[in-house]
């Protein structure tokens, strides 16, 4: 639910927001006070923010820009399947749109979408319902508003076309709404009972132009393993894990993160141990899954990788890589890739 706060969401969603507000002469580092982010942290690969970072962002915004801008459908505008990771690329290799539906909805939470979301199939209708939980008026209307564009992008991205759909926010109409449907392609219905998005139920057959099972699958597999890693992940262990992210290429030991916080290193240990992880456990998954990432989200080589991870030489990397995933990592970037 969105009132948890405690979810970790991928950062680009946050440096498409700072990249909007610039646009409105707001900087990076106005937009980010208050979250302990710096702009250079935002644009580091696989980096993850805390959910009430995001928010605090938003606020940030709403409090320098004025109400007759629709910054929040700008960003929304800017998410596209291929900058969204595992999420995006499940997606997009998805067989039709209640596929793609199905699976954007069950991972949500490694998205771009902000609301809760759920899909009711009801005869000729489905409608896709949108819900915010403990939130002011202003900040309900703009991750509605960003949500509603996200998903336009998305649908364009995925079909090469838009579907028929009516789009109903329960909320106050903006100033702005006369340029909704010219940016978007659709009219906004404000003032409704209930924000949803209504399509005919015939339409969520409609295949899509990239399906792929296999793609599919290898996507879906990774958005379980980064979903279940990202829940179980404790408050205090995503706190050394976003070092470890911060510093990735020169991989800090416990002790370089104990100068750094000014923590014992037996408090490092007890606090991880409270969350049922260790230091070495937290290392060796953020490794394997940038390495994941970069071999198959970059053309970096093998040596680049290994570098980018920490390690000093290739060879410690390809042993450990094969210990994971049971074959070298460049036979794992040929045989996913084809």
């Amino acid at each position: 639910m969105l009132n948890s706060w405690k979810f970790l969401r991928e950062a680009n969603t946050a440096r498409v927001l700072c990249h909007v507000a610039e646009s409105y002469g707001i900087t990076f580092e106005q937009c980010l006070e208050n979250t302990q982010l710096t702009k250079q942290d935002l644009y580091q690969e696989n980096f993850e923010i805390q959910e009430r970072n995001e928010l605090q962002i938003i606020r940030n915004i709403l409090n320098l820009i004025s109400d007759e801008h629709p910054i929040a459908l700008e960003a929304g505008l800017r998410h596209h399947t291929t900058t969204l990771g595992a999420w995006g690329f499940a997606i997009l290799s998805s067989a039709n749109v209640r596929e793609a539906l199905l699976i954007a909805i069950r991972y949500l939470k490694l998205g771009a979408i902000f609301s809760d979301v759920a899909l009711q199939e009801d005869g000729e209708f489905t409608h896709l319902n949108l819900f915010h939980h403990d939130l002011s008026a202003d900040m309900q209307l703009f991750i509605l508003e960003r949500d509603i564009a996200t998903i336009i992008t998305l649908q364009n991205d995925i079909l090469g076309a838009q579907l028929p759909f009516q789009i109903d926010l329960a909320m106050t109409k903006p100033c702005y709404a006369n340029q909704i449907e010219e940016l978007t392609g659709y009219p906004i219905f404000y003032e409704k009972p209930q924000s949803r998005i209504t399509i005919q139920s015939e339409l969520l057959l409609t295949p899509l132009r990239q399906a792929d099972d296999f793609t599919f699958i290898r996507y879906q597999k990774e958005c379980e393993h980064v979903f279940r890693r990202r829940k179980s992940l404790g408050d205090y262990s995503k706190k050394i894990r976003e070092f470890l992210l911060k510093n990735a290429s020169q991989m800090p030991t416990i002790e370089d993160i104990s100068k750094a916080l000014a923590v014992n290193v037996r408090t490092i240990q007890r606090n991880l141990a409270n969350e049922g992880i260790t230091f070495h456990q937290l290392v060796k998954n953020l490794r394997e899954d940038l390495a994941d990432d970069l071999l198959l989200g970059t053309d970096l080589t093998i040596d680049q990788i290994s570098e980018r991870l920490g390690y000093a030489e290739v060879s410690v990397f390809s042993r450990a890589f094969k210990r994971c995933k049971g074959m070298p990592p460049a036979k794992y970037r040929k045989m996913m890739q084809q």
